[in-house]
């Protein structure tokens, strides 16, 4: 399963054919967007959802034409004030 990085408001739950395959992208307030890519089809949230820290927003898939090679895994991203960063500087390790 995927789960929220952290809680939020869905604003994309498709496969809008970008490479990047089946993706649920969640607006996590504060001017930070989190990027789910690669999902199974069975996304478990819809667009205008919101959603907890931890709760299943669907499963890994293997739709990421981009990354096929790669076997079925997350492609994890996020945004803060419309710019990629590095996940692991924002989000604190778990311990």
């Amino acid at each position: 399963p995927i789960v929220a990085a952290a809680s939020g408001t869905v604003i994309t739950a498709s496969n809008t054919g970008n490479g990047y395959g089946i993706h649920v992208v969640i607006d996590h307030g504060e001017t930070v967007i989190g990027c789910y890519y690669g999902l199974s089809p069975e996304i478990s949230v819809a667009v205008g959802d919101s959603v907890g820290a931890g709760e299943v927003i669907g499963k890994v898939g293997n739709t990421a034409d981009i990354e096929s090679d790669l076997g079925p895994h997350l492609h994890f991203a996020l945004k803060f004030e419309g710019s990629w960063i590095d996940p692991v500087s924002y989000i604190e390790p778990m311990k």
